[in-house]
């Protein structure tokens, strides 16, 4: 699954760049090129790393709520067993 998250950010980064590259080597559209492609790309590539530590970081959070869901139950376990 990251691979193809990974396709999918390349594909768009190298589209916008190779049309801003395809414009500075002609020498037009100098303009266009740093007041929407520029933007556009860094806002792409900070939405998808905002979204990853998102995800990353919820992810994280369940499994350390599973992980002491399972602690207090083995806790119940043992002082049932014992008691």
């Amino acid at each position: 699954m990251k691979k193809d998250n990974n396709i999918i950010i390349i594909s768009g980064v190298s589209f916008i760049l190779g049309c801003g590259a395809g414009w500075i080597v002609q020498g037009k559209l100098w303009n266009v090129f740093f007041t929407s492609y520029v933007p556009a790309l860094a806002t792409l590539v900070a939405a998808y790393f905002g979204a990853r530590y998102a995800f990353d970081f919820q992810h994280n959070k369940e499994i350390e709520e599973k992980r002491q869901e399972q602690i207090v139950n083995g806790n119940l376990l043992y002082s049932i067993s014992y008691a």
